[in-house]
């Protein structure tokens, strides 16, 4: 630079040490040539001291501040403590014994010299009353020490000599900031106990040294993540038949996982010993969603089969779900497609035809192509044949056919399509964003131009997809389609600041490649990643959201819309303006079991809506429902309570319906009969229908909220007579009682004989062991076959059995 002396190459030195007397180059280059070198001293300025090298000037303000500035350091040779010394402004920190800087409480006896004066670490080792806070070296939790609900922590520091130490242990979750102390000990190494599994802490430690008996406080803390538990059973496990050797077993959760669940086993009988399946989960449905998977097996008509689930994650497995019970039924079975035949009508049609299925509602048939032509559309027909039409030309094609009954479904029947004609062209696709509307894309095209599309009207598949549902090897996933005859289209209505792809294709040919394009701000777009958090301990739901976008330039106003769906109450909401694009709005006072649809969207005239449905928690069903017809007509339904109710806290309602009564039924319809019962039985009503009953009982809180529904239970009516005459009734009522007196004749013999036969059988029932099937929830008397003895039904496990 201007400034600068270059000796050699790469190497400069001050412009003023040049001729200053002292070779500051390594050949002297400095000072060759120099005219009266004594006289070439430095010259300053009035408010500035000559170094004593004569190499430099430094501010009078600058002397003996504690830094060196002069390069032979002669600014701070010949200072004293009583001399030139500033005061720096400390209130919180350590002010070196030069007055020069204020350093950190941290930075004392840590080892590291902070002050220039080395004040910081004077006294550290000494027998000085002037005992310092004490700064931890290091802290750290031991990996091998950790488990489910503990863990071992410690910390070490530099000491002083003659000065004991004390410590408290002290941790948080980091979940609620709730910081807790444990007990002063001696000892740095401490072991955590009582945690909660799979749950993130923050740990650290206080000090209180022997002499002055005061208490620091550490600027150091740790976090850390108790292992896995033991996670709770899988919820709200159900089994439907779907085909003669296929059952769909469908469950949740577990409601505490206390850890990642990595994959569950199912469970079903007979055959003894139970069959296993294992579920590996791959990815985890979002909330409320259930899981469901399809066991092939080999179930026989007409046979009860009871199947369970247990949870795993990376080191425990849970209990065994409930039991869900299915009695296989030969009726709903689907009998397999066995013959189709196919005629070619062109290059891109073909028909097929095949033999009717007795006792099936219709028929799937669905295209299988290359991926890059993305025929995945199906189609529903009653009729045994089809015309399909617009089929690629120049690839292997496929189609399945498969019968359906209700959500039964049989095995698909696969045809191969020979290959004909020569592929469709790829088109090339130009995509940009709308930089006005920012969340709307322009796609175009260019005509192929083979000479087989001259002269002919074409039409274009687009498919477009948000990114983070993946690609295959091909393309996108889960895409939306259009149909357009145009080369040109705007689509809008796009997430902001997301990233989309668009493909498109001809109508029967292959997808370009898919292009990217990141949406950009937009106040109207909808919000993102709406989900909820039910506190039952505080009676609090979390409405958690983020903004459309990650960074927002202005501050949005949001409007909430809570409906609660069992009182049908409606409140609004209105939140202040922010640029915080995670935000969380807390409702208060929320019993469990109510059930809300919220929708949230930007105070902007115009924005989308994102509505969610969320329960605040879930009241226990009751379990074992059965229903009967008594000789009057009317209806007769019990059940077993939910495990741990009283009859204090909860009512239950039975419902009965001519109609299918639907899971996620909320308000009963006009044609649907219900009671209120404070426990099992209840007589409800008579009914002179022939046709099947549906019933179903549900739990309801003291604060009127509704458990989700129990097994619907389908119960066959045999109808009531017709009304009789007066007359006649006084004559059946007169045969009727010659019979009742001589039906009681002959009970009374019946019941001294059957009396010495009970006797028997009672001693030989007291030398036998009852047993009881927890699997099939029965009890069972001895070994032998008596008919006074028969198994005892409708029991659940876990409760006290008395027999007599």
């Amino acid at each position: 630079g201007k400034a600068q002396f270059m000796c050699s190459p790469g190497v400069c030195i001050p412009l003023q040490w040049v001729c200053d007397t002292a070779e500051d180059c390594a050949d002297g280059l400095d000072e060759r040539g120099c005219k009266d070198p004594i006289t070439r001293i430095q010259t300053c300025a009035a408010d500035e001291t000559p170094c004593l090298d004569g190499r430099g000037c430094v501010l009078n303000s600058k002397l003996c501040d504690g830094r060196r500035d002069c390069s032979d350091g002669s600014d701070e040779a010949t200072c004293g403590r009583i001399g030139h010394k500033p005061s720096a402004d400390c209130p919180n920190g350590f002010l070196c014994d030069d007055g020069t800087l204020c350093v950190s409480q941290g930075s004392l006896c840590n080892g590291h010299q902070d002050c220039y004066d080395g004040s910081d670490e004077a006294n550290c080792s000494s027998s000085s009353d002037s005992i310092r806070n004490t700064q931890f070296q290091g802290m750290g939790v031991d990996q091998l020490s950790i488990n489910s609900t503990s863990f071992l922590i410690s910390c070490w520091m530099a000491q002083q000599k003659m000065v004991q130490y004390s410590f408290l242990p002290s941790i948080s979750k980091v979940s609620d900031g709730v910081w807790k102390n444990m007990t002063w000990t001696n000892d740095s190494i401490y072991r955590f106990t009582d945690l909660e599994p799979y749950t993130e802490y923050n740990v650290t430690f206080y000090l209180r040294d022997s002499k002055s008996k005061t208490i620091y406080a550490s600027n150091k803390y740790y976090n850390t993540t108790t292992g896995e538990g033991v996670p709770s059973p899988p919820r709200r496990i159900g089994v439907r038949q779907r085909i003669g050797h296929r059952v769909d077993v469908l469950w949740d959760a577990p409601e505490h996982p206390r850890g990642v669940i990595r994959s569950y086993t199912i469970h079903y009988a007979p055959p003894i010993p139970p069959v296993k399946k294992e579920v590996p989960m791959l990815w985890h449905p979002p909330n409320n969603k259930s899981i469901s998977e399809t066991i092939d097996g080999f179930f026989k008509p007409e046979t009860n089969y009871s199947f369970w689930v247990t949870a795993h994650n990376g080191a425990f497995s849970s209990e065994s779900s409930e039991v869900a019970y299915l009695v296989f039924d030969d009726i709903g079975d689907v009998d397999d497609l066995v013959n189709v035949s196919m005629s070619r009508l062109n290059d891109t049609a073909v028909y097929l035809e095949w033999h009717q299925i007795r006792g099936i509602e219709g028929y799937f048939v669905r295209i299988l192509a290359p991926r890059e032509y993305d025929m995945s559309d199906v189609v529903n027909t009653t009729a045994t044949n089809i015309t399909l039409i617009d089929l690629p030309t120049g690839v292997q094609v496929y189609v399945d056919i498969m019968a359906y009954k209700g959500d039964v479904f049989g095995n698909p029947f696969t045809i191969p399509l020979p290959i004909v004609g020569i592929p469709d062209e790829s088109l090339n696709l130009t995509a940009k964003l709308i930089k006005e509307r920012r969340t709307a894309v322009e796609l175009s095209w260019t005509r192929p131009t083979s000479d087989r599309y001259k002269n002919k009207e074409l039409e274009y598949r687009v498919h477009y997809s948000h990114l983070k549902n993946g690609l295959t090897s091909m393309g996108m996933m889960h895409p939306q389609k259009l149909i357009t005859k145009d080369t040109t289209v705007i689509i809008s209505g796009f997430h902001a600041c997301e990233s989309y792809l668009f493909a498109v294709g001809l109508r029967s040919g292959p997808l370009s490649k898919p292009v990217e394009i990141i949406t950009r701000e937009n106040a109207k777009a909808p919000i993102k990643n709406l989900h909820f958090n039910f506190l039952e301990d505080k009676s609090q739901l979390e409405i958690i959201w983020n903004a459309n976008c990650d960074v927002l330039r202005e501050p949005v106003a949001y409007k909430l819309f809570i409906t609660e769906e069992t009182r049908e109450k409606v409140s609004r909401y209105r939140l202040n303006p922010t640029i915080n694009t995670t935000l969380t709005h807390i409702i208060n006072d929320v019993p469990t079991g109510a059930r809300f649809k919220i929708c949230i969207e930007a105070d902007v005239s115009g924005s989308a809506e994102t509505c969610a449905a969320v329960r605040s928690g879930h009241v226990a069903a009751p379990t074992g429902v059965v229903a009967w017809q008594a000789p009057n007509g009317h209806v007769m339904v019990s059940w077993q309570p939910p495990a741990g109710d009283t009859l204090a806290e909860h009512k239950y309602e039975v419902i009965v319906s001519e109609k299918e009564i639907p899971d996620d039924m909320l308000h009963p319809t006009k044609d649907m009969k219900t009671a209120i019962a404070e426990h099992s039985p209840i007589l409800v009503v008579s009914y002179t229908t022939a046709s099947p009953l549906y019933v179903s009982v549900r739990t309801v809180t003291k604060d009127g909220y509704y458990s989700d529904l129990s097994e619907v239970h389908t119960l066959n009516m045999e109808g009531m007579a017709e009304p009789q005459s007066a007359m006649g009734a006084i004559w059946w009522g007169a045969g009727a009682a010659v019979i009742v007196g001589i039906a009681l004749g002959g009970a009374l013999l019946h019941l001294a004989i059957r009396h010495r036969r009970l006797t028997r059988s009672f001693l030989r029932f007291t030398s036998h062991t009852p047993r009881y099937d927890s699997r099939r929830g029965q009890a069972t008397i001895g070994d032998h076959d008596d008919d006074d003895v028969p198994p005892i039904h409708g029991f659940s496990d876990d409760e006290p059995l008395v027999i007599a």
